[in-house]
């Protein structure tokens, strides 16, 4: 498997500390870091390339503003409706907020979603509340092109986004990675 050029360490923005990647969106993303955690940079753009991935909440995933200023051209959707069909691509998932649900079972497709359309744009991963089933599907994308582990996927992407509760997913986040490791 070969590593996902936008995740490679050599050629990215890398922060090195929290202070320097808070300071970051708040240049970058005003008001979306204050308002309850709204949305969050996962993946920041390389010099001269403008599409990124971006976790978020409902919240953020509601502002039409906000998405077209990230340059957001996809979405994953893990909660509530298609609000902008005719302006982003979508892929909805519906699957509940529960630790018995089965999220692992759309992983392949959400993961192949994500990369086809971060070559276009920028794409936001978002469920309710950003803390449950959008980081799980985000550490899966993660664990695939960065050749990550889990526990380096799931600590990549708490550190960019404090608020995740990924154990709430991590048997199907473990699935998949036995999955990859194949």
């Amino acid at each position: 498997m070969k590593k996902h050029t936008l995740i490679d360490s050599n050629n990215f923005y890398s922060p090195r500390s929290k202070e320097e990647l808070f300071e970051w969106n708040n240049k970058n993303i005003p008001n979306a870091i204050s308002n309850k955690k709204k949305i969050s940079l996962i993946i920041p753009p390389l010099p001269g390339i403008h599409y990124t991935l971006y976790l978020g909440n409902k919240v953020a995933a509601n502002d039409n503003n906000l998405l077209h200023k990230l340059n957001i051209t996809a979405i994953v959707n893990l909660g509530g409706p298609n609000m902008f069909e005719d302006e982003f691509t979508y892929h909805k998932i519906t699957v509940s907020d529960k630790e018995t649900s089965d999220i692992y079972q759309y992983m392949a497709d959400s993961v192949l979603f994500i990369d086809e359309h971060i070559q276009q744009g920028s794409v936001l991963i978002h469920c309710n509340g950003g803390m449950n089933r959008s980081p799980a599907i985000t550490i899966a994308y993660i664990m695939k092109f960065a050749e990550m582990t889990m526990t380096e996927a799931m600590t990549f992407v708490k550190f960019r986004r404090n608020c995740i509760n990924s154990t709430r997913f991590e048997k199907d986040i473990l699935k998949y990675q036995k999955y990859l490791t194949k």
